[in-house]
């Protein structure tokens, strides 16, 4: 009988996450086109691991800083 792996905890390692589709939380999108457009001003990422959810702040549309960051700095993964 095979046992269950052992968890590797404390070992840091790289996970690249690729967003396909980020959401504009205050227009609800009307078209593809304005989805695409307004998500790219304001964008907003909700990443699912190992069932916990970690959710990015929603870009202020007037602000030049369009990097995400975690809201409340909850995110175990770090942007580029």
């Amino acid at each position: 009988q095979a046992s269950a792996p052992t968890p590797t905890v404390g070992i840091h390692g790289y996970l690249t996450i690729t967003i396909l589709r980020a959401q504009d939380l205050h227009e609800p999108p009307l078209s593809m086109i304005k989805a695409s457009i307004s998500s790219s001003y304001r964008p907003y990422v909700i990443v699912e691991c190992n069932q916990q959810r970690f959710q990015t702040l929603q870009a202020d549309s007037n602000s030049s800083n369009r990097h995400p960051q975690w809201t409340s700095d909850n995110g175990p993964f770090g942007f580029k």
